[in-house]
């Protein structure tokens, strides 16, 4: 969801000619904390949508989430501090890195600016040097 939403925006930024902001993860070269700033800014109002989308289903459909998460912790019921270890560590770190994963995997620079390389001047002067003209 938060995907589609970004494309939108992207498509809203490209009609108002802000390219600092639809190409996202490019911060300029060199790196411009005000243009990471609006890209941050874009995105956490992004997030916030989402959250708020979230929301307003998990309060729709609150009695099947239940129904789902007896089925689920019911082997657990028994242990309730690997219940609550479960519940509040391991689940949480495992979506939190899924959902880092998936963000970053949209959010970060497509195309990889080359390095322009600096061993060209000293590769000139060395072939200059050797006798037939090169290495």
């Amino acid at each position: 969801m938060a995907y589609l939403i970004l494309k939108v925006m992207m498509k809203i930024f490209m009609l108002m000619d802000l390219p600092y902001l639809y190409n996202t993860g490019q911060y300029g070269y060199p790196p411009s904390a005000r243009i990471w700033f609006g890209q941050m800014c874009v995105w956490l109002f992004i997030i916030s949508i989402v959250k708020g989308l979230l929301l307003l289903c998990q309060i729709h459909i609150v009695s099947r989430l239940s129904y789902v998460a007896d089925k689920l912790f019911k082997g657990l019921y028994a242990y309730p501090n690997v219940e609550l270890f479960v519940v509040m560590v391991l689940c949480p770190c495992l979506f939190n890195i899924i959902q880092f994963w998936i963000s970053d995997s949209f959010l970060k620079e497509k195309k990889q600016t080359p390095v322009e390389n600096d061993d060209s001047q000293f590769i000139q002067l060395l072939s200059m040097d050797s006798p037939q003209g090169t290495l």
